[in-house]
């Protein structure tokens, strides 16, 4: 049990950073204008891998793909930040 309410903490807790960070990251990257639109649109495969991943049997395979997805977002919000840090401040705010 105690191994299982761990793993649930730490998930809740990356979870919860990724809501604060991720807001910050889309101003930078999206101008206002385009960031609804923009969210909107990934709405679609985002509700194609939730339904696939509740279609899924098994604890074992469930677990291996929230694994994946949340290591192939760690990987990619890397690339992102990094990729923000270099564009210049003025171009941010355009």
């Amino acid at each position: 049990f105690f191994h299982c309410l761990a793993a649930f903490l730490v998930l809740e807790m990356c979870v919860g950073i990724f809501f604060v960070t991720s807001a910050s990251m889309r101003s930078m990257v999206f101008p206002p204008g385009m960031l609804s639109t923009v969210m909107n649109v990934f709405r679609v495969p985002l509700n194609v891998i939730v339904v696939t991943g509740t279609k899924l049997q098994g604890t074992a395979t469930v677990f291996t793909m929230c694994f994946t997805w949340f290591a192939l977002s760690a990987v990619l919000q890397s690339k992102l930040r990094s990729h923000v840090l270099q564009i210049p401040s003025s171009k941010k705010n355009q």
